[in-house]
């Protein structure tokens, strides 16, 4: 019976516990008052009411807003599917809203620190984990704590990558990586390109080409195309090319040779972004850049490997990951900062890859010496972010909810909505995130055109900011509190 020495039982339950440690921080930078943040009309708010309103009407193809085919989200309709699913368990809130996003963040953190573990060693694992909280991008707008796409995609993203990782041993892996593509488009589109050019270029690198069979490429091609064929055709016998080739053209065409809504920004734009953006790490991420460097030169150095073994190394494979998307949007006009966010956990696990190499080579003493800085650095900025990003109160306006609450609006009731000028301008319409509060809360159809359209319209009511009131004093007020009035046409 082999003997096993206490102290390397103690260093696996620390090993272990350091594990859990980290899990237990990206959960709650995750889900931690997951609801308290404002409710955003861009896009959360967007994708909360196709979700909820393909609830209402059971047409899960054809996304709506308003209760009309919505041609200006073109987005595939798998991100609301899962907030359907979410509406489902947590009820019309911000946590039933918000939950699979939240959800894609702490399984890609997952995912990275399980491959790690077994790839590399346990003390790399767990760096990843606590290194994806000092990227706030992943959890601030467009992140784990907002119902729209991107965390998902991420998820998505950081699992194909893996998934080609994993293809040296076993090839299956590579039918995977295309799924994690076909789910990606369907869940951002066109932006998916990105993962269908990185499976392209690893294939290219690890080899597979010379050895694929014609089988190996018809599940490659069933496994990327066949869901997409599934919800293109169900969609064109829904509405023809009504929404497919302004989805074409809106995220290949017009986002690659044209800022959308004043969204610019030179060739240094998300290089900045990286830092810009996560300000509170800036010295970590220097501090990662160098780790990254010293543990290439050892890589190279130590185990004299030729440039073919390097490009299918995990080295390797994260970098690629990382330089497609810095590249693409890069060239694209339109730049937005969530674009790279799928760059995010990739860099915690070259940083983590890094650390692993170091750790291997260096003598003891430097070990404990760099080992220590990257957790206390790590650690000082997972404080900062929590204090930044976690709201410590509900920062929900709830006037508008108390109002709909105690009014008589019902089910299928036409609204409108005019604001003052001071909060709104004058007359103007719904905000997407009223739009879901109001249908969260009656049921009602909202309505657009404001106090014109209201008085145009019979057996329809309007909210309007009190300051408004004095000149519908014909209408019937059915309810009141210190900011809005519910008026009624009869």
């Amino acid at each position: 019976m082999a003997f096993t020495h206490p102290s390397c039982n103690i260093r696996k339950l620390l090993l272990y516990f350091g594990f859990f440690l980290g899990l237990v921080c990206v959960f709650l930078f995750c889900f931690y008052h997951l609801s308290y943040d404002e409710l955003k009309s861009f896009d959360e708010a967007r994708h909360g009411v196709s979700a909820y309103e393909m609830l209402q009407t059971g047409e899960p193809i054809v996304t709506t807003y308003a209760y009309s085919p919505d041609y200006w989200n073109l987005k595939p309709p798998l991100s609301e599917w899962l907030i359907a699913l979410g509406y489902k368990l947590f009820g019309y809130n911000a946590l039933g809203i918000r939950f699979y996003s939240a959800f894609s963040i702490f399984l890609a953190a997952l995912l990275c620190a399980l491959y790690l573990w077994k790839r590399h060693n346990a003390l790399a694992s767990i760096f990843c984990l606590f290194l994806f909280p000092t990227f706030g991008g992943l959890f601030s707008y467009h992140g784990a704590r907002a119902a729209d796409a991107d965390s998902l995609f991420i998820l998505f993203y950081v699992a194909a990558v893996l998934c080609m990782c994993k293809s040296r041993d076993m090839f299956r892996w590579v039918y995977i990586a295309c799924l994690c593509f076909a789910l990606a488009f369907l869940t951002k589109s066109f932006h998916a390109g990105l993962i269908a050019i990185f499976v392209l270029c690893a294939l290219l690198c690890l080899g597979h080409f010379n050895t694929m069979r014609l089988t190996q490429y018809l599940l490659c091609a069933f496994c990327s195309l066949f869901p997409v064929g599934c919800w293109g055709l169900a969609r064109y016998l829904k509405d023809g090319t009504s929404f497919l080739i302004p989805m074409f053209a809106q995220d290949v065409v017009n986002r690659s040779a044209n800022a959308i809504e004043g969204h610019s920004g030179s060739w240094r734009y998300y290089f900045s972004v990286i830092f810009r953006y996560n300000d509170n790490n800036s010295i970590l991420l220097l501090f990662l850049l160098c780790l990254v460097f010293i543990g290439f030169i050892l890589y190279f150095q130590k185990e004299s490997r030729p440039l073919p073994s390097f490009l299918s190394s995990d080295f390797f494979l994260f970098a690629l990951g990382i330089l497609i998307p810095l590249i693409i949007f890069t060239i694209a006009k339109t730049k937005l900062i969530n674009y790279i966010y799928c760059v995010y956990p990739l860099m915690a696990l070259i940083a983590s890859v890094s650390l692993s190499v170091i750790l291997k080579y260096f003598p003891r003493s430097v070990k404990i010496v760099i080992t220590t800085i990257c957790f206390v650095l790590t650690l000082f900025v997972v404080q900062k972010n929590f204090r930044t990003i976690i709201p410590v109160s509900d920062q929900h306006d709830y006037s508008l909810q108390t109002l709909l609450l105690n009014s008589e609006i019902h089910s299928g009731d036409c609204v409108y909505i005019a604001h003052d000028f001071e909060s709104y301008g004058a007359g103007y319409d719904w905000t997407q995130a009223q739009v879901m509060e109001a249908e969260w809360l009656t049921d009602c159809v909202p309505q657009f055109g404001g106090i014109d359209a209201f008085e145009a319209n019979s057996h329809s009511y309007l909210i309007v900011s009190n300051s408004l009131t004095e000149n519908l004093s014909s209408y019937e007020v059915i309810c009141k509190t210190d900011s809005y009035s519910i008026l009624y046409n009869p």
